[in-house]
């Protein structure tokens, strides 16, 4: 009886070999070719009668696995979707931030970090929806004067940023436009400047509302049609 049922529990252990060497090469198709090749395999009949044949935890295990394999070509799909369609590529380099003239939230450059940060997650955004793949705008930003200036407000005289005239945004930079072969279709050295920023009223909470829109209007007559 011992043997008979030790020969047994052999048995299913050797399918259940069987069978994880089946999913791991049906594991590698999936990885090596797409995903439709594993629904082709769960509608063969060794797979739609598995659950008569196997016990339950071995079914758990199945799911796990395959899963596991669904989500890994999907991930393989997607990156293989990102080399065959190349996106354009920006770059936003800050030349010595530590000397520019106004980033800060007051006059010692509290905050100029994260400031900056908002300035060029905006243009890496904005920037790419001019270029087509393959393209690669380098942007280096040399100094930064935010629109505004800080005067002493209230009766505790604190300095606040105000939005005057007196105060425009001023932004320096290069830029570099290449294509695929690294060959450069446009260049420049530019000093940004909107004299008439807050002449046009901009209803937002957005802190940096005027510095965006002045380089907003530069990406769209530098490029305003795919380059």
């Amino acid at each position: 009886m011992h043997r008979a049922a030790a020969n047994s529990a052999v048995a299913r252990g050797g399918k259940g070999s069987r069978l994880g060497a089946v999913v791991q090469k049906a594991g590698l198709l999936i990885l090596l070719q797409n995903k439709s090749l594993l629904a082709r395999l769960l509608q063969r009949p060794c797979f739609m009668n598995i659950s008569l044949k196997t016990s339950t935890v071995a079914m758990r295990n199945l799911s796990a696995m395959f899963a596991i394999l669904f989500c890994s070509a999907s991930f393989i799909a997607k990156a293989a979707e990102v080399t065959e369609h190349p996106v354009p590529q920006i770059e936003v380099f800050f030349v010595h931030p530590e000397k520019f003239t106004d980033a800060g939230n007051d006059r010692s450059g509290y905050q100029s970090e994260q400031n900056l940060e908002q300035l060029k997650k905006f243009l890496i955004r904005r920037a790419a929806t001019y270029f087509s793949p393959g393209q690669k705008l380098s942007i280096s930003i040399t100094d930064v004067d935010l629109a505004g200036g800080f005067e002493p407000l209230g009766r505790t005289m604190q300095e606040v940023r105000v939005m005057k005239g007196v105060y425009p945004p001023k932004i320096d930079l290069t830029f570099t436009l290449t294509d695929e072969s690294g060959r450069v279709i446009k260049e420049g050295k530019l000093h940004l400047l909107d004299l008439g920023f807050n002449v046009v009223s901009r209803a937002s909470s957005d802190t940096f509302v005027y510095d965006k829109a002045m380089l907003d209007d530069w990406l769209r007559n530098e490029f305003g049609s795919k380059q």
